[in-house]
């Protein structure tokens, strides 16, 4: 379980949130699942994420909560975590915002970057299209709701 305060916007709404992992995903589905998206694009990406078995949920106290798919946790040096996740559900800081991109479904992205002590920040990307850049890295390349971020993160 992982729980912390999200902000949303410049008027700083705030939002409760908190994701309960079930299972982690393992690193041969996690690199499937991002070669579909570099070597096939969006549409063969969410296809595909929407036959994943949940792994979790991500709970948000003023928004919209949903599923999550995907769980890929990564060690990085001195004992830090990163943890990225995808839903194909739309996952908000806000209820009824977040409308999804013309002509897509919606993906929601979150990003943990946790400390040894499991305190860190994190942010969700809602209502997105994302891609693999030039660098191997996820990116958004399109969105139709602005991220809530989290400063203040741990696992329980």
């Amino acid at each position: 379980m992982y729980e912390g305060l999200g902000s949303y916007g410049t008027g700083g709404l705030r939002s409760d949130v908190r994701i309960s992992v079930d299972a982690y995903s393992s690193d041969e589905e996690y690199q499937q699942l991002v070669g579909i998206l570099k070597s096939d694009g969006y549409r063969a990406f969410l296809k595909q994420l929407k036959t994943i078995k949940t792994k979790g949920r991500a709970s948000v106290s003023n928004g919209q909560s949903g599923i999550v798919r995907v769980v890929h946790k990564r060690e990085m040096p001195g004992g830090k975590q990163h943890i990225v996740m995808f839903s194909d559900q739309l996952i908000t800081c806000i209820s009824g915002w977040g409308v999804p991109l013309r002509g897509e479904d919606p993906v929601s992205l979150i990003v943990l970057d946790l400390e040894p002590n499991g305190e860190g920040a994190g942010v969700i990307h809602s209502a997105t299209e994302i891609k693999v850049g030039n660098n191997g890295q996820l990116q958004i390349e399109r969105y139709a709701a602005r991220p809530c971020t989290f400063s203040s993160i741990r696992k329980r």
